[in-house]
């Protein structure tokens, strides 16, 4: 019951983002009070980047995803759409590209765990995909596949290549398969 309500809140949370609206934790102030203030500086961009990269990471459940796309929401809106979708494609490759990169330092305990958590993640993130109109596949994959995506995509196969083991990469096969089905857009 409790996987099954996972899965559920997983999915909610990114349809949420496959929409275009998310939403961060703000430990600062209340998700109202950084809407307001939101200019879309660089540094406000960052701020906001970072909280998605943080909440993405496998370590983190479902409720706490979909709490803080919903704290986040106010102030992704007040972003142009292409810059809101850039940013929370950027910030899952991003989070999954620190949570490989950390792997190959944990025990074999932990390791094994994390991996289990990567590729479960990687499955309910492919089945979400799927589950998007053939638009907004699309522009994910145009996000991953241009410019600053583009070069955290490379980021991400040079950790998966050259950052683990054989065997890691082996354990991470499942992950895998599904982040290159959803590139070739299955």
């Amino acid at each position: 019951m409790k996987k099954i309500l996972r899965n559920q809140l997983l999915l909610l949370c990114l349809l949420l983002i496959a929409a275009g609206g998310i939403t961060v934790t703000m430990k600062c102030c209340s998700a109202a009070q950084r809407a307001k203030e939101y200019t879309g500086t660089p540094e406000q961009d960052r701020a906001v980047s970072e909280e998605m990269i943080a909440v993405f990471s496998p370590g983190h459940g479902l409720a706490e995803r979909v709490l803080v796309v919903q704290q986040l929401r106010p102030t992704l809106n007040k972003m142009p759409r292409e810059k809101r979708q850039t940013m929370q494609v950027n910030a899952v490759l991003t989070a999954v590209d620190r949570s490989l990169k950390e792997l190959s330092g944990l025990p074999q305990k932990e390791k094994t765990k994390q991996i289990k958590l990567i590729c479960e993640d990687a499955e309910l993130f492919h089945d979400t995909f799927r589950k998007l109109s053939q638009d907004k596949q699309r522009r994910i994959r145009e996000i991953m596949t241009s410019g600053g995506g583009r070069e955290l995509f490379h980021q991400l196969n040079a950790t998966i290549t050259t950052g683990l083991s054989p065997a890691d990469r082996e354990a991470l096969g499942p992950a895998i398969k599904a982040w290159h089905e959803m590139l070739k857009g299955k």
